[in-house]
């Protein structure tokens, strides 16, 4: 992954100014607390331009534009990270003794603990996908045709599956968000956040970090599908019963909307056992693909559901962090919809992956 190094020192610089806010607050020095504060709110403001840009962390371009970020998997880990950098920094920020924030010195360490791995994964050259990648699979003794037309169902409802969990993951950090301020964001009524609330420091600019990753997230999403999105969150928060979710996402993803294809494809005469080969092998890899990408929504959304609750520590900012966490919320299940369909090829408007169609049309053309 070709993370910018300035951005993983950045990263890291805040790690170890927060590990040294961890240790003085266990002390109990109270001079030693300021100068650890201190040194998390420079780690913290030296990451960040005048305008709040952050050397390294670069927001994919629209994807109404014509050049769509080519790598949705960087794109992602890097959420991840900043999303943990501002939860950090939020937990930081109530040890602080920022005003109108309850200490949970407990929080800090334990978001501590999932930034630095995170910081040794991008000193590594991981992403947050590292440890879920699987290795070169065996073709199957059987005969390829057989086992082309095995995996290929195998593939849509390995997709599909997936998309569903990340569903049931939003759906209960949704649940964790007062209705007020759930419904704008669900309904699309408002799209953008408000400005950052005048609080502490340190809790600025954990609030910043949010919503880098937040904005980020949202270029992801095709503007095309902006509405969609909205629309499809509400479906899902409407109809989300587990009985239903399969049915759901199977109609989201547009997924049987591949069976003509794959009935004229398997119709044709004298198909090539080479090519067909060739598309098991891609499959395979497809399936792969999109698990690790998967994964880290999924991590997207596990992070978010840890910032949100923070709203009861730091009531200044509460408001703010329920609209942060409906919208984040919406655009992961946005973004796992359209990464699904871009993997079917079930229209995605931008395609980042030939998917399975693609694939299908190849083996047995």
């Amino acid at each position: 992954m070709a993370i910018a190094s300035e951005y993983s020192a950045g990263v890291s610089s805040v790690l170890w100014a927060g590990r040294a806010l961890e240790s003085a607050a266990e002390s109990g020095d109270e001079v030693e607390v300021q100068e650890a504060v201190l040194e998390l709110l420079r780690a913290a403001e030296a990451r960040e331009s005048s305008k709040g840009a952050v050397e390294g962390f670069v927001s994919p371009p629209s994807a109404s534009e014509a050049a769509v970020h080519a790598n949705e998997e960087e794109a992602l880990s890097q959420v991840v990270a900043e999303l943990e950098v501002g939860q950090a920094l939020l937990a930081a920020g109530t040890v602080a003794g920022e005003r109108e924030a309850q200490p949970a010195p407990a929080l800090l360490s334990n978001a501590l603990d999932e930034l630095e791995e995170s910081v040794r994964q991008l000193e590594e050259g991981e992403d947050a996908t590292s440890g879920f990648r699987i290795g070169k699979s065996e073709r199957p003794v059987a005969p390829p045709l057989e086992a082309f037309r095995d995996e290929l169902p195998r593939t849509v409802d390995a997709i599909v599956t997936r998309t569903v969990d990340v569903g049931k993951e939003v759906v209960t950090g949704l649940i964790a968000i007062p209705a007020s301020n759930l419904e704008p964001f669900v309904t699309g009524s408002v799209t953008v956040l408000s400005a950052i609330p005048d609080v502490g420091p340190i809790v600025q600019a954990g609030l910043r970090a949010v919503g880098r990753a937040v904005e980020a997230l949202q270029r992801l999403v095709p503007a095309e599908l902006a509405t969609k999105v909205r629309q499809w969150a509400k479906e899902w928060w409407d109809k989300g019963a587990d009985p239903l979710l399969d049915r759901l996402v199977r109609v989201l993803l547009s997924a049987d909307a591949l069976q003509p294809a794959i009935e004229a494809a398997f119709a044709r005469p004298e198909l090539v056992d080479d090519r067909l080969r060739a598309g098991w092998d891609q499959l395979v890899e497809l399936n792969a693909r999109h698990e690790r990408t998967t994964k880290t929504i999924r991590s997207i959304v596990r992070i978010l559901r840890k910032i949100v609750p923070l709203a009861a520590l730091i009531a200044a900012v509460a408001a703010w962090l329920y609209g942060m966490g409906a919208l984040g919320f919406v655009l992961a299940l946005g973004t796992a919809v359209w990464l699904g369909r871009d993997h079917l090829d079930t229209g995605a408007l931008i395609e980042v992956v030939p998917g399975v169609r693609k694939i299908l049309a190849e083996a047995t053309a």
